[in-house]
């Protein structure tokens, strides 16, 4: 992937586009200056609306699209608001003078309110050291196609089990990397009975082609600690989230690093993003060596319930549903464990919403079930930055 796109990029500077900074102009010849596409506020406004960006292209920097960004429309200022007009100035020198209060009448007190601004929670300032510690997202904005970009998710890890009977490391659960040292994932999978016997033992960090199971300690860290919610209930498949601590912190880089959790209790209406090393034929359930994204769109919580109505599972304010009716894209594009997430403000970078809990069949029109992130925050604020 990285030769075609070096390929790609000597070729458009063959062609002549244009590098940062230079003066540019829009399809309705729009003056603009060029710049990065995660420095230009048009381009990840409509990104984050629409999915996609219509600007005209500059060119690449590294695997980075130079845009052509047209100034947005910048409110005018508290003066320019209230500039006079000719018309307005004359009306008003017309009228009565305006009488004023003696100057030893005492001030009026008004009722003065003073607004404290609420201090954020661990969860969102961790997020901050990420955001200002990382560099920007990488090809965040290549939205159409299944396969993930190289450093588009530099958070996904998936679990390596090893199975006693082959003596052989397979992958079959994902996590997300949410510090140095901790990975979440989906209780479900850290139950060696539901996994034929297997027991993770390693967490693969910062790939997007999956490789074999051989360790390998550039991506690979072995786990020292598994703390499953207290409340978690098999069964029910209910409070399915766990933390994996690892033996070493994580090496940050491009590839590799954090994801930043949603911190609020609603679920954006914008379109929700699940990834994982996923299964690409149905029939003979196989797993994708590449990363994979799907688009999936809210479910409503009545008409998730329905779906699930057999009395076993329940449908509360402590998961998220979410599918796609029409492109069947569900939990199958992902796999047990792995993320559910969001663009949801400006900075380009994702917030991770929810976890890959369990779904009905794959390809269906049922939609997936995942846990609700918000919901435990208090639980990982206490285990990972105790």
């Amino acid at each position: 992937m990285f030769a075609r796109l070096l390929f790609f990029n000597l070729v458009l500077s063959c062609l002549g586009y244009l590098d940062l900074d230079d003066e540019c102009f829009s399809p309705t010849k729009v003056p603009g200056k060029c710049k990065l596409a995660y420095n230009c506020a048009a381009s990840l406004n409509a990104i984050k609306t629409e999915g996609f960006h219509n600007l005209t292209r500059c060119g690449f920097r590294g695997h980075t699209e130079i845009v052509c960004c047209i100034p947005e429309k910048v409110e005018s200022s508290f003066g320019d608001r209230f500039a006079s007009d000719p018309a307005t100035e004359a009306s008003a020198t017309s009228r009565d003078p305006i009488v004023l209060p003696p100057r030893n009448r005492p001030p009026q007190s008004r009722p003065t309110t003073t607004t404290t601004a609420k201090p954020k929670r661990r969860a969102e300032l961790e997020c901050d050291k990420i955001i200002q510690s990382s560099g920007p997202p990488l090809s965040h904005y290549i939205i159409n196609g299944q396969e993930a970009a190289e450093g588009e998710f530099p958070y996904m890890a998936e679990l390596g089990y090893l199975d006693p009977s082959k003596d052989k490391v397979e992958f079959l659960c994902g996590g997300t990397l949410i510090s140095k040292r901790y990975v979440m994932t989906a209780a479900h999978c850290l139950q060696p009975q539901r996994l034929r016997e297997r027991a993770a033992v390693f967490v693969r960090i910062g790939v997007v082609v999956l490789g074999n199971g051989t360790y390998n300690a550039a991506t690979d860290y072995k786990i020292q600690e598994i703390k499953i919610h207290p409340d978690f209930a098999a069964r029910a498949i209910k409070n399915d989230i766990a933390l994996i601590k690892l033996e070493r912190d994580v090496v940050f880089s491009d590839v590799a690093r954090p994801g930043c959790l949603y911190t609020k209790p609603d679920v954006p209406l914008n379109d929700l993003v699940v990834i994982g090393f996923g299964v690409t034929q149905i029939e003979t359930r196989k797993f994708s060596e590449n990363l994979l994204r799907a688009t999936v769109t809210f479910v409503p919580k009545k008409e998730c319930a329905a779906d699930y109505d057999n009395g076993r599972h329940q449908i509360d304010d402590n998961v998220i549903c979410a599918g796609d009716k029409d492109k069947h894209a569900d939990a199958c594009q992902g796999d047990s464990g792995s993320s559910l997430q969001a663009l949801t403000g400006t900075d380009g970078h994702f917030r991770i919403l929810g976890i890959i809990s369990y779904g009905k069949g794959c390809g269906t029109k049922v939609p997936g079930v995942y846990t609700k992130v918000y919901s435990y925050l208090d639980w990982i604020e206490s285990i990972v930055w105790s």
